[in-house]
């Protein structure tokens, strides 16, 4: 699987691009190349007056490849797929208090709810295919 890390040099570049406010700088050119073509547009002037940095990082997780094969096979067989399918196999083990870690890493079954023997009982230990 590839790493999200970066190269030396390219960090460098980065870093060299926002102290030098070098976006700022090719905004700023954009602008007054299309206010060249259109003069009577009050957009490019508001824009030329407010250029700020436009990138934000991203905040919200987003789906893993198995997580997507998952809702895709669920939606598939029963019409639709509710996300809290996946919420609970990634919180219910973190959630569970510090004091039995023991006892959790005994019990947890790595490969998880998708597994045939967890999806062959129900919670209480009954079998629920015949």
């Amino acid at each position: 699987m590839a790493s999200k890390s970066r190269s030396k040099n390219q960090g460098n570049k980065y870093a060299a691009y926002m102290a030098e406010q070098r976006w700022a700088k090719n905004r700023r050119t954009k602008l007054k190349k299309l206010a060249k073509v259109h003069p009577d547009n009050a957009q490019i002037a508001t824009a030329l007056a407010n250029i700020k940095y436009r990138r934000k990082t991203p905040g919200g997780n987003t789906w893993s490849h198995s997580e997507r094969t998952t809702a895709t096979l669920v939606k598939e067989f029963e019409g639709h797929f509710d996300k809290k399918i996946l919420l609970l196999e990634r919180w219910v083990i973190p959630n569970k208090p510090n004091t039995h870690k023991h006892e959790e890493r005994k019990n947890h079954d790595p490969r998880g709810w998708f597994s045939l023997q967890a999806r062959a009982h129900n919670g209480q230990g009954v079998a629920t295919w015949n």
